[in-house]
């Protein structure tokens, strides 16, 4: 059985070594794209977490409630009643 982990070990520091590698040779613009590309998708996850939360916190957006401060349609949270 411990064979087994350190096989698996050996296979997933050849895998980083190999990554590790492969950026090394990358050329500055496709790194460049790649580190756009991760943010980009970073952002996206972050902004589905922060609605998630919203969600869960304070309730769905409403569409058809006015708010009674700014009188604007479509940006208050409602929670069903229980």
């Amino acid at each position: 059985m411990e064979w087994v982990i350190l096989i698996a070990m050996g296979i997933i520091i050849i895998i980083l070594i190999c990554d590790s590698v492969r950026e090394k040779k990358m050329p500055p613009e496709e790194k460049e794209r790649r580190l756009n590309e991760e943010q980009r998708c970073r952002a996206v996850e972050n902004q589905r977490n922060k609605e998630f939360n919203q969600t869960a916190q304070n309730g769905a957006i409403n569409a058809a409630m006015i708010c009674p401060h700014c009188q604007t349609k479509g940006v208050v949270r409602t929670k069903p009643v229980k």
